[in-house]
């Protein structure tokens, strides 16, 4: 699991890397080559819930491998695709793939192994994914540098067949179910749409202008969307998000507590590579490797945070976490570029530290509070979450850079722009910080309660 988590994390950072490479090779514009990773974007985000559905209605190790079926394939038609377009279709496509295998892995880290070590499988699933994230720029930016772009989607292909090997030789088989309780499918069609509106104009409310009509019409659909969900489900004979999900405190709490670190995590993947180029003349490679520090922190601490997480609960580890991911953001809101780079590498590890303890804490937080047949449901409505205060981090960040720094700000001005969006990302983490009070300190399913809604403590 955690290798298929690398692969995912890889997947993920490396290819904004490659983007100016894509556009050189196929001849294109940068307009059409953003889709690569627009287009991946939103068929992950708006089909994580529903994967994590299915993965509970038909199996975790089922939809895991079909997943990986797709992801692979699709990587495979993105390295020989003859057009950018065939590139961008079979990237959507490997969103939809992505989407598939994220709840199924958690729900199978989580729930293949005692008690007592479930903390730490997770944990560990989400370091590999950190370990990814780090590693996919290096790989996307030299490969890109020195063979071809398409390395990364080549690189892929093993990777499936190896981890889906180990899924045949390890995983145990998914339990059949004497009764398969009816999808909804109203609940998917309506959720799906109002994910794709609200995720699409958050992406091009940027550069089209929030107050374009088409970025209206679309923020409009999304929220009509969502109402329109949390109308029908309780009329659902068995709905995407059983009602008591929405009702659990300590379950809600978990997600935001997945969210509401996001502004600073995502901000720092944007704007600190940029910083470093423009603000500190490194190279555009130099400036990617230069985050591989705190990436390296998560990816060591997240499966070790486990350890203490039956002990202490995760609303300890995750506060601790939300202080880091403060400081860390109160580094880079006053970073100067004569500070140089060791101005900012207190932050960086800082949040590595932050990330490692909450993150994993409340990933695992998240699936633990709900019995195990809503499992990747869990895990997918937490991911869905990140992804969501993702994107609505990055466009108010957006906004704020524009409203203080020019687009091709360089130097001091970069700073400017860069400082005032970690002040607004601290903001939203102090308010995540006072949300972990209202988490837990036992997780029910590592304690003695069992299901959600079974314990407020």
């Amino acid at each position: 699991m955690a290798c298929a988590g690398f692969m995912i994390g890889m997947d993920f950072t490396g290819a904004a890397t490659i983007v100016t490479s894509i556009e050189i090779d196929f001849g294109t514009d940068l307009t059409t080559t953003q889709w690569i990773l627009t287009l991946y974007a939103l068929t992950f985000g708006m089909g994580i819930v529903t994967a994590g559905k299915l993965a509970d209605v038909f199996g975790h190790r089922r939809v895991l491998l079909i997943g990986m079926a797709i992801f692979g394939l699709s990587s495979l038609t993105i390295a020989i695709a003859p057009d950018v377009w065939i590139a961008i279709t079979a990237r959507g496509v490997q969103g939809v793939g992505g989407a598939l295998i994220w709840p199924a892995l958690v729900a199978i880290s989580f729930n293949s192994v005692p008690p007592a070590m479930r903390a730490t499988s997770v944990g560990l699933v989400l370091g590999g994914a950190g370990f990814g994230n780090a590693i996919g720029p290096i790989i996307a930016g030299v490969s890109a540098e020195l063979l071809t772009w398409t390395v990364l989607f080549w690189v892929n292909v093993p990777l499936v067949i190896g981890v889906g090997a180990l899924v045949l030789r390890y995983v145990p088989r998914d339990a059949e179910r004497s009764a398969r309780e009816p999808l909804d499918l109203r609940g998917i069609a309506v959720l799906t749409v109002a994910l794709f509106c609200a995720m699409f104009a958050l992406d091009v409310g940027a550069s089209e202008g929030w107050t374009a009509p088409g970025v209206i019409a679309l923020f409009a659909v999304a929220v009509l969307g969502v109402v329109a969900f949390f109308a029908l489900e309780p009329r659902a004979v068995d709905p995407l998000v059983p009602p008591e999900l929405g009702r659990d405190r300590g379950f809600v709490a978990a997600l935001l507590a997945n969210g509401l670190l996001v502004p600073v995590w995502f901000s720092t993947f944007l704007y600190l590579p940029q910083y470093l180029e423009k603000s500190l003349d490194t190279s555009a490679l130099l400036g990617a490797v230069g985050i591989v520090p705190g990436m390296l922190v998560f990816a060591v601490l997240s499966p070790i945070s486990g350890r203490f997480y039956r002990a202490l609960g995760p609303r300890p580890l995750i506060g601790v976490g939300y202080v880091a991911f403060i400081l860390a953001g109160l580094n880079f809101a006053v970073a100067q570029p004569g500070w140089g780079y060791l101005g900012v590498l207190p932050g960086l590890l800082l949040l590595g530290v932050g990330a490692g303890l909450a993150i994993a804490s409340a990933g695992t937080a998240a699936v633990a509070a709900v019995d195990q047949q809503h499992s990747g449901l869990a895990g997918g409505l937490s991911f869905m979450v990140h992804l969501l205060f993702g994107s609505i981090g990055v466009a108010v960040a957006t906004a704020i850079f524009t409203g203080v720094a020019s687009l091709d700000a360089t130097g001091d001005e970069f700073a400017r722009g860069m400082n005032a969006v970690f002040a607004f990302a601290t903001i939203v983490a102090v308010v995540g910080l006072i949300n972990t009070y209202f988490i837990r300190t036992k997780d029910v399913r590592l304690g003695t309660a069992d299901g959600a809604g079974q314990s407020s403590a």
